[in-house]
């Protein structure tokens, strides 16, 4: 937990420079605001995994911050999953909302979700449960014995976390927020132009959600002609729609860490190595992302972060038949999208574009209908996964963990190939009859 020995009173001119290189579209108001000024702001470093903005530090508030270094996730806790709603990276506002006045009634729910300091989505792809390389971690570190031998990529962010804050961990990682004083937020309110500015930027991080009516009643439209299979199959369905927000870059997927930005990761790479001593596999670790329309990003079927509570499943389908299913549905609502299927215009919609322009891609080692069973080659057409791990050195051969559970139902995400521009319609009457409207 963060103490107010972390906390160190700074004045505009000490904030000035680095302001304006993480908000230069901002830095003309913020300057005409602040200079001259006798205010002050407060800077926060969190160690990796701790909880940002306790409220017993702010008098039971919510400051308004701005992210420096590091990175902060946004999650929420669910029985089932940890669903991360958000990544936010430097010369990111946190609690930007605080700046306007509060609507009566309003539908806001304060305190729904946690921040954390660095990636707490984070995992790493070959199985670090083996009891007898974890002893070495114990006695390498000072850290809880409940920590050890994760056994599911849940679990394995407490072992980084307690690895990140042990006394024995080389790595200084932290997150940095500056925290604006109450004083600092009145001038702001003051400055029309600035709030002005502030008030677009608050819009643009919520534009999908403010438009999510239309889109719930698109695949409401589109459900109605599904099959009762489909239907009686909410996992299925909440798995579609969150690939496709995946694609809309609204919420973030996974992709190969190929730097520490997130969470210490050269360092933790190092412990695996050569004081766990994993065997057979590279250490990769894989961390959220946004989808930025040229790198792919991925979402695999064992590491659930969809934007609800898990349904209950009504069978036991295997992961390959759910991959399937999965796979013909997304195609299906893509072809109804791309052919104007709909009541409501969708052209010049990101929906519309985001379908025209992107592909999905299914993989499996055991295979299925229309299913990769090549996991390597996700290594091979993705530089990312070598950046960190090409200079490694080990005493023993290891090599790209294409046996990870995380590419047992595993999606990725990318751009169009231009030789994999066909209709929609074209391919899937070439990868045979896959109805919706069946008998219900």
């Amino acid at each position: 937990m963060t103490t107010p020995s972390n906390l160190h009173s700074l004045t505009w001119n000490e904030i000035e420079a680095q302001l304006k290189t993480l908000l230069p579209h901002l830095f003309t108001e913020l300057e005409s605001t602040f200079k001259n000024q006798h205010v002050s702001f407060q800077r926060v470093r969190y160690q990796f995994g701790s909880e940002i903005l306790q409220e017993d530090l702010w008098q039971h508030r919510s400051p308004l911050c701005l992210i420096t270094t590091g990175v902060v996730e946004a999650d929420i806790n669910l029985p089932s999953h940890l669903v991360p709603l958000s990544l936010l990276k430097p010369g990111t506002f946190l609690n930007l909302k605080t700046l306007f006045p509060k609507i009566p009634n309003s539908h806001q729910v304060d305190r729904a979700c946690t921040y954390t300091a660095g990636s707490r989505s984070l995992l790493i792809l070959p199985k670090i449960s083996h009891e007898q390389y974890n002893e070495r971690l114990s006695r390498a570190f000072t850290i809880p014995a409940e920590v050890l031998c994760p056994k599911t990529f849940f679990d394995q962010w407490h072992l980084f976390q307690s690895l990140a804050n042990a006394p024995e961990f080389k790595s200084d990682w932290h997150t940095e927020v500056i925290v604006f004083s109450d004083e600092a937020v009145a001038l702001m309110q003051a400055n029309p132009a600035l709030m002005s500015a502030l008030f677009q930027e608050e819009r643009a991080q919520n534009d999908f959600f403010s438009n999510q009516l239309v889109y719930d009643l698109v695949w409401s439209i589109f459900s109605d002609n599904l099959s009762n299979s489909v239907k009686n199959a909410p996992f299925i369905v909440e798995t579609v729609k969150h690939l496709i927000k995946l694609a809309m870059a609204v919420t973030p997927g996974y992709a190969p860490a190929s730097t520490s930005e997130q969470a210490p990761i050269q360092e933790l790479m190092d412990v695996f190595l050569n004081i766990y001593r994993i065997r057979y596999y590279l250490p990769i670790f894989m961390e959220l992302n946004y989808y930025n329309q040229q790198d792919p990003i991925y979402y695999s079927l064992q590491k659930h972060t969809f934007l609800c509570h898990i349904p209950q499943k009504t069978n036991a389908n295997r992961t390959i038949d759910e991959l399937i299913s999965i796979k013909n549905l997304i195609q299906s609502f893509s072809e109804q999208v791309l052919e104007n299927k709909f009541p409501i215009p969708l052209e010049h919609s990101l929906l519309y574009k985001t379908l025209q322009e992107v592909e999905f891609d299914f993989f499996h080692p055991q295979g299925g209908e229309g299913l990769h069973t090549d996991i390597e080659s996700i290594a091979e057409e993705d530089p990312r996964f070598k950046e960190l791990t090409e200079n490694i050195t080990s005493d023993k051969s290891v090599v790209f963990p294409k046996h990870s559970l995380f590419f047992n139902g595993c999606i990725r995400i990318r751009p169009l190939r231009k030789e994999a521009k066909v209709s929609m319609k074209n391919f899937l009457s070439s990868t045979g009859p896959f109805r919706l409207d069946e008998e219900k």
